[in-house]
């Protein structure tokens, strides 16, 4: 039984999580498809996985299956399925902010979801749990806390990223992984050890490796990022990955070109790589050009609020301080309870203020220099 993961394209009309994949390997699915990036946290949940306990009653090995916020959903949703083993690929704990404050990747989603605790009996852990992760990342926090809860083995595959399936799939791993947990003879230790020996054939460990790589080591970084490429041209996580390098190298053109065709690569669908392109045209100065890509962003995700935050600050930069000021107004609509937004709003209502002032004692206003990106 699959969990859907988090995904740009909401709505019910869609192909599920893992459907393509284990219709191929002729293997009998259900697949648990929710109406938006909400955790599962719908209050017809209960009723829907008694439904599949009751359709499984005589099934003799029963296996949830989902990645990232479907991991979440796999390892919580097992014991109400009558799994018998739960394989989560770097799920998330919760993302309710009063549980995992620290976790800020889905920050708005957090503050949004109306996290229902009378789900928790039902999406209670104790289902065995088998974990695949990146280390190296917050993911870490996430999988020592499911281990605390429920009996499961942790796989760490370090510079394998979030999540960690486009890594497996690289190494051609995904399909003997859900081949052996469908068997019940998965060897975790074997497992790792073939993961660690093929790992610098994946595109997706060379590009986080390179990413990884101290500021002194760029030269390196640009190396590993390269042959990140090389391995996969196609990949959008390879590009992103190089482009970032060289601009933090300084080689503007080269980085908004590669970065470029990342986005392309997706059809611009994707805020993310829309994102990293606008930064590195920051960082090359051209704050215009930046503006423009940040707009798309926000069209695509017009509920994220960190975007309409990323506007304003570009907006602020070249000046623009009452266009800051209505889209920092416009984040703050989107998630009233984020303090620090309200405090940048204040912010750039002073500097507006200050300015008018500067105009009025015929004071020249300076656009202010161009940030690096943080």
């Amino acid at each position: 039984m699959t969990f859907d993961n988090y995904v740009n394209a909401t709505g019910l009309d869609r192909p599920a999580f893992g459907e393509a994949f284990l219709l191929g390997e002729g293997c009998s699915a259900i697949h648990l498809l929710g109406r938006g990036n909400d955790w599962y946290q719908y209050d017809d949940l209960p009723l829907a996985l008694a439904a599949v306990r009751e359709h499984l009653r005589s099934a003799t090995r029963i296996i949830t299956y989902g990645s990232s916020m479907g991991g979440y959903a796999a390892l919580r949703c097992g014991a109400a399925v009558g799994a018998h083993v739960a394989l989560a690929l770097s799920p998330q704990y919760s993302n309710d902010p009063e549980v995992v404050p620290w976790e800020r990747r889905w920050f708005d989603d957090g503050h949004r979801i109306r996290w229902l605790p009378a789900l928790e009996d039902v999406l209670r852990f104790g289902t065995p749990g088998i974990l695949l992760f990146d280390p190296l990342g917050q993911d870490r926090r996430h999988a020592a806390l499911i281990a605390s809860q429920t009996a499961c083995t942790l796989v760490p595959l370090r510079h394998a990223g979030h999540p960690v399936a486009t890594f497996l799939n690289e190494i051609n791993l995904l399909r003997p992984l859900v081949a052996a947990l469908r068997e019940d003879h998965f060897d975790a230790a074997g497992f790792l050890g073939l993961a660690r020996s093929r790992r610098r054939e994946s595109s997706v460990y060379l590009s986080h490796l390179a990413l990884a790589q101290h500021p002194r080591r760029i030269a390196l970084a640009i190396d590993l990022a390269e042959r990140a490429r090389a391995k996969a041209p196609g990949s959008a996580i390879a590009l992103q990955a190089l482009g970032t390098i060289l601009s933090r190298a300084d080689r503007h053109d080269e980085a908004i070109a590669v970065l470029n065709e990342a986005v392309q690569l997706t059809r611009r669908t994707d805020p993310h790589y829309l994102y990293f392109l606008a930064e590195a045209f920051v960082a090359a100065g051209r704050n215009e050009d930046a503006i423009g890509q940040m707009a798309d962003a926000i069209a695509l995700a017009p509920e994220l609020a960190h975007l309409r935050v990323w506007q304003a600050k570009a907006l602020a930069r070249i000046g623009d301080l009452r266009g800051a000021v209505r889209m920092q107004a416009s984040a703050i609509r989107l998630a009233p309870q984020r303090r620090a937004y309200r405090t940048r709003l204040w912010k750039y209502w002073g500097q507006l203020i200050v300015s008018a002032i500067r105009r009025v004692l015929g004071v020249s206003n300076r656009s202010p220099r161009p940030a690096m990106p943080r």
